[in-house]
């Protein structure tokens, strides 16, 4: 049987309840440490929101890369033809969105039904106006279409950033304006949030928002 001094007894009484509540204590830093870390996200996500709806555009890289991805995907759309598979079509369009497709004074296609259109004689293109979404997800586009001097229609379209390791943007939405429609070229936005991209007569389409 052991026997402690008054001193030695409470030293040991201490011991034992520093032992018993080390654990507590640690798990009870780490759910103040992780509450203090989400309480900051979203002030940092509070400040991103109100910039982006400010008008503050996105990072310079974010342009540049949005820039560069929607002239490849622009080659890659004109060197599709009416028998590409399903692999080469995903490479260039996004099917995620229920309003992704084709539009023009017809009536709306979804992207793997675009047939003959893919067929058709490749325009000469000048871009008209280019702008990135605040938020980088998403960007919209007018581009002059013409067939020798002659201006044979406009391309709206808008692409989206896709993926989440290693994201790359995809063309979203394509509307095929008129030579005598030319579309107004989209100001600084931040979120994408039209159910419909452009709004052109006799298509059948929703006006957008």
């Amino acid at each position: 049987m052991f026997k402690f001094s008054g001193s030695s007894a409470v030293a040991a009484v201490l011991a034992g309840c520093v032992v018993a509540t080390a654990p507590v204590s640690a798990s009870a830093q780490a759910w103040i440490g992780q509450v203090v870390g989400e309480m900051a996200a979203q002030q940092a996500a509070a400040a991103a929101e109100a910039a982006c709806q400010a008008g503050t555009p996105p990072a310079a890289k974010d342009i540049e890369r949005a820039n560069a991805d929607s002239a490849t995907l622009l080659t890659a759309y004109f060197d599709l033809k009416s028998g590409a598979k399903s692999g080469a079509l995903k490479k260039v369009f996004t099917f995620k969105e229920p309003t992704a497709g084709y539009v023009d004074v017809n009536g709306p296609v979804k992207f793997d039904a675009l047939g003959a259109r893919l067929d058709e004689p490749t325009p000469t293109l000048n871009r008209l106006s280019f702008i990135v979404g605040g938020d980088a997800l998403s960007a919209r586009g007018v581009w002059e279409a013409r067939s020798g001097d002659q201006i044979v229609g406009y391309y709206a379209i808008d692409f989206q950033q896709v993926g989440i390791w290693g994201p790359s943007w995809r063309i979203w939405h394509v509307t095929l304006f008129p030579a005598d429609q030319p579309p107004a070229a989209t100001g600084a936005y931040c979120h994408y949030y039209q159910s419909t991209p452009w709004s052109l007569k006799g298509s059948g389409a929703a006006e957008a928002e």
